[in-house]
């Protein structure tokens, strides 16, 4: 169970969940909220990495707003509150919090000196990993449906990534989250899901390799097109874009990506390391 900690800055003061270790001293982690606030999702976080045997903080980035946002992602009034949030959310000024947090937590008599930002770490390239068996009898059940006059019957659809590991689902960056998806290693290709709330605006960027994105829910668009379930959308290095969620339901994605992402904007490049794509 975590405590409550405040946090002053210039303009005010906020609170923070902050778990802590058995240990006397430990490296602290920043854990950056979602959009819809420090909620039980974030705390249970908070309180597993404490177990992990860090010195795990969650700073309240919607205070100026409203401080205590506690909502969840279940319903489409809380969906509709958590980007009402988002949209008067001040980047820049979330930035100087994320800041004086880590100055805070410093601070702290169980703080090693080092402090670092929660994140998730992406798997490797699907499309490049050794090739695996097919279920036994797999392709007399094809043949068999095939030869059949009658409908098949109906049966669960597979779940393509059922044999790979999934990461939980983690903050990259104000409406999105990130899941890693452990596929054997390739070289500096990583893979993982990206889940984008209901009209977010990805920020503008661009790559320093290959970017391969499969849209398994939801659509996006961008200045070459728009991407349903089952599109398959590749960038370069040479491409700059700037993604957009359609209304109405989340956008589901794999993306396969060789090098990493360079955001554009000078906020882009100056946020980049808190956003975590």
């Amino acid at each position: 169970m975590g405590e409550r900690t405040t946090i002053r800055t210039e303009d005010g003061t906020f609170s923070a969940y902050v778990a802590r270790p058995q240990a006397a001293k430990a490296p602290a982690v920043v854990v950056i909220q979602e959009i819809f606030g420090v909620n039980q999702v974030m705390r249970d976080i908070t309180d597993g990495l404490a177990a992990q045997g860090y010195l795990a903080i969650c700073p309240d980035l919607f205070w100026r707003i409203e401080p205590g946002i506690d909502i969840t992602d279940k319903s489409e009034a809380e969906w509709k509150r958590a980007f009402e949030l988002f949209n008067a959310f001040d980047v820049e000024l979330g930035v100087g919090d994320i800041a004086a947090t880590i100055k805070h937590i410093r601070k702290d008599p169980a703080c090693s000196g080092k402090v670092g930002a929660y994140e998730a770490i992406g798997g490797e390239l699907l499309d490049q990993a050794p090739p695996v068996s097919l279920a036994p009898g797999a392709l007399q059940n094809v043949l068999r449906l095939i030869n059949k006059d009658s409908a098949a019957p109906d049966a669960a659809p597979e779940d393509p990534l059922g044999r790979y590991q999934l990461g939980p689902w983690r903050w990259v960056g104000p409406g999105v989250r990130q899941r890693s998806v452990s596929v054997p290693e390739v070289s500096d290709i990583r893979v993982f899901m990206l889940k984008a709330a209901p009209g977010t605006r990805l920020p503008h960027h661009k790559h320093t390799g290959y970017e391969w994105t499969c849209v398994l829910e939801g659509s996006f668009e961008h200045q070459f097109g728009l991407y349903g379930p089952g599109d398959f959308d590749e960038a370069d290095e040479t491409m700059e874009h700037k993604p957009t969620v359609g209304d109405g339901t989340p956008c589901i994605c794999i993306v396969a990506l060789q090098g990493s992402i360079k955001l554009q904007s000078r906020l882009g490049r100056l946020i980049q390391p808190l956003l975590r794509l």
